[in-house]
């Protein structure tokens, strides 16, 4: 726990017509601690400005969900 991050790549497959690089929130991570705060900020600035299809809206939980255990196991 709280260990700074020095470099991340986030990629989104399956989440536009071509792979999705999240760059804010590749920004955001950048230099600082992976805390519990760090980490919901990271899921937030994620899904920022999304907008899920009529029948999809269930994927953007799931999508905060993952990347909150991706960065938790790290």
């Amino acid at each position: 726990r709280g260990t700074m991050v020095e470099e991340v790549r986030i990629v989104l497959g399956a989440v536009a017509p071509v792979p999705y690089r999240a760059q804010a929130t590749e920004r955001y991570l950048t230099g600082r601690p992976l805390t519990t705060r760090t980490i919901v900020k990271a899921g937030e600035l994620c899904l920022e400005g999304s907008q899920a299809l009529r029948r999809n809206g269930y994927k953007l939980p799931l999508l905060r969900a993952y990347l909150t255990r991706m960065l938790s196991d790290a």
